[in-house]
């Protein structure tokens, strides 16, 4: 968990935070005390958690809101409340991100080979501030370590994803 995450803020510091030393901490799931992993960052005022909402209309392309708080009526149940972005703010943000993958992927042009982080949008990965001026998307987690695509024929894989966002949206 946190070898990827330090993989990538050697990559870009300014836009992925800085991984402190790996924590354990405890927590109730179903009645039961569990021992879970923590991996404390470096704190970056004023952003908040992006997610992927399914969009209205035509676009396969999902919306993104910034998340204020989540709530709960069950146990099955996860409501999201916040701020749905609109188009320009949308394509800002999701134009930043595709910049952060790209340079934090480690591109070997002579093996064909390109090492990423995975990076889920619906799990916290990724934080944001917008404003009518600007907007500023930060890396704060990384889902998994580093991984590494290499191509069959020792090429870039330029058809494959290179550089996967996993989106669970529902009703994409």
């Amino acid at each position: 968990m946190g070898e990827a995450l330090r993989f990538a803020h050697d990559r870009l510091p300014e836009q992925v935070a800085r991984a402190e030393a790996m924590a354990s901490g405890c927590t109730t799931v179903f009645g039961r005390s569990v021992s879970i992993p923590i991996l404390p960052v470096a704190y970056v005022p004023d952003l908040q958690e992006v997610h992927a909402v399914a969009r209205v209309g035509e676009s396969p392309t999902p919306d993104l809101m910034l998340v204020s708080s989540f709530h709960s009526d069950d146990l099955a149940t996860l409501h999201v409340k916040g701020k749905r972005l609109d188009e320009r703010e949308c394509d800002a943000l999701w134009s930043d991100l595709v910049k952060q993958l790209t340079g934090i992927a480690r591109f070997d042009w002579t093996r064909g080979t390109v090492e990423h982080c995975r990076i889920e949008i619906n799990d916290g990965d990724v934080m944001a501030r917008v404003s009518p001026d600007a907007t500023e998307l930060r890396i704060v987690a990384t889902s998994g370590g580093v991984h590494t695509m290499r191509s069959a024929t020792g090429r870039m894989p330029w058809r494959s994803s290179a550089l996967p966002v996993t989106m669970r949206v529902a009703g994409i």
